[in-house]
């Protein structure tokens, strides 16, 4: 599956979403401009959910806030909201209809199924353009953020020849705690779901125009909060502001791993703590969340 050659400005979700039934979607040639929530694409694929499901995303120019305001002066409106570029893409066991038309599957980019175990997420050629961390009503404004739906699993999103120009040290990206919403019996059991706090976003062959973070360089990772983990490797360097640490250690990965018990859709196990032997590491890790609602974890 490939789209290319599309165009959004201001818009109220997502300036573009794509839900394919397919292994590869390939997105291309567009651009966005001061949109409140950041484009995507996921996958639906049970069958194949071991293999590589691959979302390539290449030369999408994403801008951030326009001089069009979202309080005009003289207008009869005011928009108060967070903004993003982009958010992190997902493979999952259902998707949704082309063509929305009940209110439940809204917002587009809301995820309502298990993750798919295949994913993977490569960006090449983006352009991100006139970032601060807050916009001129002070919300929130980041270039990254992670889908606010996506409990299960965010794929690794690997970015190679980024160009930042006039992005602000702050507005790189903003990774959210899981909620607390999350942690019922329903949902996630006794604590929240864990996607949240681990992923990473891995840069490669980047360019920095314009402002110049501390973390400006040509290779380099962002990894959660994860109060588990990012504090006890040694590269990494806390930004409160994005609720994230960025890293200059390009061996960091995700280890993903699952239960093969023939009754793995009826039986939860967790919490798993993955530990590093002499060191204070200790990642707690739930389940995925149960998307069925008839109590937990039946589905």
């Amino acid at each position: 599956m490939e789209i290319s050659d599309f165009k959004a400005y201001k818009t109220y979700y997502t300036p573009f979403f794509s839900y394919g039934a397919t292994k590869k979607i390939v997105i291309k040639r567009m651009s966005f401009i001061d949109n409140r929530v950041g484009f995507t694409a996921n996958i639906v694929n049970k069958d194949e959910e071991y293999e590589d499901l691959l979302i390539e995303i290449n030369d999408i120019k994403i801008f951030g806030e326009s001089q069009s305001p979202d309080c005009p002066p003289n207008g009869g409106f005011c928009h108060l909201y967070h903004k993003s570029g982009m958010i992190s893409p997902s493979t999952t066991w259902v998707g949704k209809a082309m063509h929305i038309s009940m209110m439940s599957p809204l917002p587009p980019h809301k995820i309502k199924s298990i993750s798919s175990w295949g994913g993977k997420a490569v960006f090449n050629r983006l352009q991100f353009i006139n970032w601060n961390a807050t916009t001129t009503q002070g919300m929130l404004n980041h270039v990254f953020n992670i889908n606010s739906y996506q409990s299960d699993y965010a794929p690794m999103m690997e970015f190679h020849d980024t160009v930042f120009t006039n992005v602000s040290a702050d507005a790189m990206a903003y990774i959210y705690d899981p909620p607390q919403g999350w942690a019922n019996v329903k949902d996630c059991g006794n604590f929240p779901c864990t996607a949240p706090q681990n992923t990473i976003l891995s840069f490669k062959g980047t360019t920095f125009n314009g402002a110049q973070p501390s973390y400006a360089a040509s290779n380099f990772q962002v990894i959660p909060n994860n109060p588990g983990f990012s504090q006890y490797v040694p590269s990494c360097v806390k930004h409160e502001k994005m609720n994230a640490y960025t890293c200059q250690d390009d061996r960091l990965g995700m280890l993903i791993f699952e239960s093969e018990d023939d009754d793995t859709m009826d039986r939860s196990m967790q919490p798993i703590y993955s530990k590093k032997q002499g060191t204070g590491m200790s990642n707690k890790v739930n389940s995925f969340m149960d998307h069925v609602w008839d109590g937990f974890y039946s589905g």
